[in-house]
């Protein structure tokens, strides 16, 4: 099954470097580095993906990563 990837990022630098180390091993499972190395969040669904954007706000969850 395929699952969206979402590359991550975050707000502010040292408040919300805790929370995304939070989220990392909260979410350890569903993560992996993209060809770029970015963080990305491998939800399983459309439905998950919005609840764990609703469930980490200081986490912004990008639809697209951009690459050169």
């Amino acid at each position: 099954m395929l699952h969206p990837v979402m590359p991550l990022l975050v707000r502010s630098e040292l408040m919300i470097r805790d929370k995304l180390a939070e989220f990392e091993r909260a979410k350890n499972a569903d993560l992996a580095r993209d060809a770029e190395g970015h963080l990305t969040f491998l939800a399983s669904s459309q439905w998950c993906l919005e609840f764990e954007a609703e469930k980490w706000p200081d986490v912004v969850f990008h639809k697209i990563s951009e690459h050169n």
